[in-house]
C-alpha cells in the first residue's frame, strides 16, 4: 500500500531500451540478476520505485564455468 492507503501499481514487462551493453546485470536494492539481450532489459517496476543496476559481465556465470 502507498501513503494514500491504495495499493501500488506494478508494471510487469517494463522495457528499458538502450542499455549500454548486453550481459549480466545485478539489481542492487532487491538483490537479483538479469540478463540483457539486444541492449534492452525487461523487468517489473512498481509505482514510485527506482532500481540500481551494476554490470557484472558479458556472460552469465554458468557459461564462464563451462568454458574453463
Amino acid at each position: 500500500m502507498n501513503d494514500s492507503g491504495k495499493c501500488s501499481t506494478t508494471y510487469g514487462g517494463y522495457r528499458v531500451p538502450n542499455m549500454p551493453v548486453n550481459g549480466k546485470w545485478h539489481e542492487w536494492t532487491f538483490n537479483y540478476d538479469l540478463i540483457t539481450e539486444n541492449r534492452e532489459m525487461i523487468l517489473n517496476l512498481s509505482e514510485y520505485e527506482g532500481k540500481i543496476f551494476v554490470y557484472l559481465g558479458d556472460q552469465p556465470e554458468e557459461s564462464k564455468k563451462q568454458q574453463q
